[in-house]
Parts: C-alpha cells; structure tokens; sequence
C-alpha cells in the first residue's frame, strides 16, 4: 500500500466525482499500473514538485492519488492517517504521538507550518517499529522512544529554566539572558545541544515544545520577568 492508497481508503465517504472515465495506465506518483485518470486533472503546470514522481513521464495518475490530493484537508492542516481515519491534528496533538506513539499496524504523520503543501507527497507509510513523521520539508525518525522523549523532557525542562525557543533552536543567547538566568544554566544546555541541535529530530521537538500560555496554564512562571 502506498500513501495515496491509505489516504483515499480513510476518506473513502468523501470521494469527489472523476472528472473522466479512468484507464488503465501508469501512475505518475506510484509508478503502479492501475486505474488512472489524466495527470492534468490533478496538477497544473505550475507544479514544480517532479522530484517527488515515481514515473515523471507518465502523464497519468491513478484514481487513489486524484483523491487523495483533492482533499481539502490533505493540504490545509497536520493529521494523521491509519487505514480506518484521516485525523486533523494541532500542535499538541502531533505532541502526545510523537511522544507516546501511535497505536496502528500501518499509519503516516504529517506536521506542517506553512498549512501550503500537499503531505502526501511528503509523507512515508509506517509499518512495525517504525515511526518517521514528515514535518514541512523534512524527515524525522522517532522510532526511539525513549531517545524522543529524553529529548523532549530536556529542551523542556530548559525551555521552563527561561531559555527561549529561539536561543534552543540556534544556541544563540543574548547577553541579557545569561546575566538574569546565570552563566551555569547556559553551560550546561550549551555542551549538551551542541552536537544535536541541526538534527532532523532535534528541530521537531523543538516546534513541539510547549507554548509560554501552556506552561502558563500549568503554573510555570518565567524566570525571565519579575
């Protein structure tokens, strides 16, 4: 099964009518053999994205690739997708998978920012052990658990400490912040993310780390204001 099939499987109730009776052909994202209808149904000739084809010469895509990428839903928001439903996803949402895991025998998680692209021409299926999301235009192996969670739980504890988002995600901290918060807490996080923080994993975690009005709700206060 590929990812258009898995999609188009869970929003089979939302099918959209085919604009043209379908044929046997080559998909141009599979490069399957099997029930197409014509590519320019499906992408227009601004599309830019030939990398992403199995079979760029084909001018065909199959009936399960058309849906998938017709639905709204594909495109505008994170979700997740397992053979049964095609789940919307926020923030926190991809957070609590990511971090416990997703529950199905196959599966595939998209997290994007930009609310733009298509996720399925992202986005790999997951079987087994395994669990890579796709997040805007990168792949992230998460199917170490315990290496996923003792890295949340550490760029949150010094998110909580006052480090910003910003000085995690670059390692670059404005001289303010080390005179308020102590040049200790700087040092320990500094030798600790150095060799970490340009990793696929390492950016992800840090867009799902949570927001100040979270932490907030928590009774964190930040040790950056008085």
């Amino acid at each position: 099964m590929n990812i258009y099939q898995l999609i188009a499987n869970s929003i089979k109730p939302h099918w959209v009518d085919l604009p043209e009776t379908p044929v046997m052909e080559i998909c141009a994202f599979t490069g399957e053999k099997t029930l197409c209808i014509s590519r320019k149904k499906v992408l227009s000739s601004a599309f830019t994205e030939q990398p992403v084809l199995a079979c760029p010469e084909s001018q065909f895509v199959s009936v399960e690739t058309f849906q998938a990428l017709k639905y709204p839903k594909e495109r505008k928001s994170s979700w997740l997708v397992n053979e049964k439903e095609f789940k919307l996803l926020y923030r926190l949402d991809v957070r609590q998978y990511v971090l416990n895991g997703v529950e199905s025998a196959i599966w595939a998680g998209w997290a994007t920012t930009s609310y733009k692209k298509h996720g399925a021409l992202r986005t790999p299926i997951n079987t087994g052990e395994k669990a890579v999301w796709a997040f805007n235009d990168i792949l992230v192996d998460c199917s170490d658990n315990q290496k996923v969670n003792h890295t949340y739980n550490k760029l949150a504890n010094y998110l909580k400490a006052g480090l910003s988002r910003n000085t995690l995600e670059t390692l670059d901290c404005p001289v303010f912040v080390l005179k308020k918060l102590g040049i200790k807490i700087w040092l320990d996080f500094h030798d600790w993310a150095k060799s970490k923080y340009k990793s696929n994993l390492y950016k992800f975690l840090c867009y799902l780390l949570p927001s100040q009005e979270e932490l907030k709700a928590e009774g964190w206060k930040n040790p950056m204001k008085k």
